[in-house]
């Protein structure tokens, strides 16, 4: 038994406990045969390749053997003593799979206490644990190293965080997290050209590959090879201290920009990206379905590319009174009353642009009975579910257009000069901050939507 896991004796030791211990880096033995500990290892990686689908990460199974004949933690006298993993295994970097641009398509913590930074990790269902891993490396001429100092927690996060999927999206633990993020370049390859180690930059969580049949066209949003940070089987999530990233998706701020104006340039280019989709024209009514960071991003552009009334309704007062202060015209709390026939009395005719940004799908229903005739949904939020019903007679009889909007493409730079130019300063919408090592007080805070919270941000130190 593991003297600092009481719950890791041979009669009542469950293999997550097993983790624990290793993964923490207890410097313990069981005293009971490392062959129970070999094959408890094999059946629980063989059976984790499988659900993978993923060849490669047999050879991780191999090196978890090798590991183990060769001694992995030896107890001697009493005295715990790691050797380490054989020399043949990588185990800062799992290679399941690589693009061009490099990085690594999935990874798992480090065993090894000498590993190099700090990183956070989704290991079960509302469960965070901040875990060692090892501090990644230059690989491509045109990379640059960044010590992440902000993330922000974003919806999509608190899914995977509260249920282990969005949609068919899977975690398989422990997982990565995050994308929101800004930092600063500590370290640049040889062919670099737009940046210098200590400039304060925003990031594009999505590496593409910049070659399929999408990116040629002008689609890096939905590249066949796209690997976003954070995603499930992609890229390293961005809470950690340091990220390995293509120079292109590294912006420099302008004057005046601080890493707070930065970390929210994602979620403002979503906004930005789904107001341009839309092509508004000022004579038009908007109504925007849930005021959460989206939802205000949408707004914020909606008012200052088109000037359009805005109806806006969601289910919590405090992001109302958030929206009227980013210039809704008309506010509904959808608990409180029926908004549909409330919008529908004050707008006869109809709603011209309807944004679905709260992720409910019953949402997008709802939006169709708003639309007017010949109308349009902007559907922004992401649905848990894999699949969702509509009024689809409805919608055919309106001849309503649905346009579902993937993320963003090309309008973190637009975001970074409307900041600089002040003509749009959010940051008041960061109404929460933690440490990394709080980071599971900031997920349960998100997930109950407690405390007023806007946007709640993970600051690494500088």
């Amino acid at each position: 038994m593991c003297p600092s896991c009481p719950s890791s004796s041979p009669g009542n030791m469950e293999f997550s406990s097993f983790l624990d211990c290793r993964f923490q880096g207890n410097d313990t033995e069981w005293g009971w045969a490392k062959l129970l500990r070999l094959h408890s290892a094999t059946m629980f990686l063989l059976g984790f390749s499988l659900q993978l689908g993923r060849p490669g990460f047999f050879y991780y199974l191999r090196g978890t053997v090798l590991w183990e004949l060769q001694g992995g933690w030896n107890c001697v006298g009493g005295q715990s003593k790691f050797s380490g993993p054989p020399a043949s295994m990588d185990w800062g970097q799992r290679k399941l799979g690589r693009s061009k641009t490099g990085g690594v398509g999935k990874e798992l913590p480090s065993l090894s206490k000498a590993c190099g930074m700090k990183a956070a990790f989704f290991t079960g269902t509302r469960r965070i644990e901040i875990l060692p891993t090892e501090e990644p490396r230059l690989e491509a001429a045109r990379q640059v190293r960044v010590r992440v100092e902000r993330v922000g927690i974003c919806g999509s996060d608190v899914h995977y965080y509260l249920h282990g999927r969005i949609g068919d999206q899977l975690l398989q633990y422990p997982a990565s997290l995050g994308h929101e993020c800004a930092g600063r370049v500590v370290e640049v390859g040889p062919a670099v050209q737009r940046l210098k180690v200590g400039d304060p930059v925003a990031i594009d969580p999505a590496i593409v590959c910049g070659q399929c049949d999408q990116c040629l066209a002008g689609r890096p949003n939905t590249c066949r090879q796209l690997r976003f940070l954070g995603g499930p089987g992609e890229a390293p999530g961005a809470a950690r201290e340091y990220l390995v990233l293509p120079e292109e998706n590294c912006f420099p701020l302008p004057a005046g920009l601080t890493l707070d104006h930065a970390v929210l340039a994602e979620p403002l280019s979503i906004g930005l990206y789904g107001v341009r989709l839309a092509r508004l024209t000022a004579q038009e009514r908007v109504a925007i379905l849930g005021c959460g960071p989206i939802g205000l991003s949408v707004l914020v552009w909606v008012k200052l590319l088109a000037g359009c009334r805005v109806y806006a309704t969601d289910l919590l007062d405090e992001r109302l009174a958030a929206a009227q202060r980013c210039g809704a015209e008309w506010i509904g709390n959808a608990r409180r009353q029926e908004t549909t026939g409330a919008i529908l009395q004050a707008e006869p005719l109809g709603i011209d642009c309807v944004f679905e940004c709260s992720g409910d799908a019953a949402c997008v229903a709802e939006g169709i009975r708003l639309a007017k005739p010949g109308g349009r949904i902007l559907w922004v939020g992401i649905p848990p579910e894999t699949e969702v019903l509509v009024p689809a007679h409805l919608a055919r009889r309106k001849e309503i257009t649905i346009q579902l909007v993937r993320r963003q493409r090309g309008c973190i730079p637009p975001v970074l000069d409307a900041m600089a130019q002040g003509q749009l300063d959010v940051r008041w919408w960061i109404t929460h901050r933690y440490p990394l090592e709080q980071i599971d007080q900031a997920f349960e805070l998100a997930a109950h939507y407690g405390d007023g919270l806007l946007k709640a941000i993970l600051h690494l130190p500088e």
